[in-house]
């Protein structure tokens, strides 16, 4: 009997801990510390942006785009964040997601950055 009631909870804590897994999982993050790059080429969710400035006026732009020829001087970024000092940091999270259809893409000045999308 407790063979039984063993096999049963470790099943339990199994498939439990998938569940789990499964929505940590979802987002994957990238640094960068470029000026232009493309973070996805397709649609996809931000669920969050970190950045550091690496000198005065850091900043950084996240555009609804595949890439930069998609982006004209009159393309609003869905996403900015500025900091005016330089090591100042700022933290922008979209628990529930940000979408992007086109794409995401990003701009930045003297910014080191983590992005959280899937």
């Amino acid at each position: 009997m407790r063979k039984i009631i063993l096999g049963i909870t470790i099943i339990l804590f199994c498939f439990l801990s998938f569940s789990f897994a499964d929505e940590a999982d979802r987002q994957i993050s990238k640094y960068t510390t470029a000026g232009t790059l493309q973070i996805k080429t397709s649609a996809g969710e931000v669920f969050g942006l970190t950045i550091i400035a690496a000198a005065a006026n850091g900043w950084i732009a996240l555009y609804d785009a595949s890439s930069n020829s998609n982006i004209t001087s009159s393309t609003e970024p869905k996403i900015e964040i500025q900091t005016a000092t330089q090591y100042n940091s700022a933290i922008k999270d979209f628990p529930e997601g940000f979408n992007f259809y086109d794409g995401i893409y990003m701009e930045g000045t003297n910014v080191k950055a983590v992005i959280y999308y899937r």
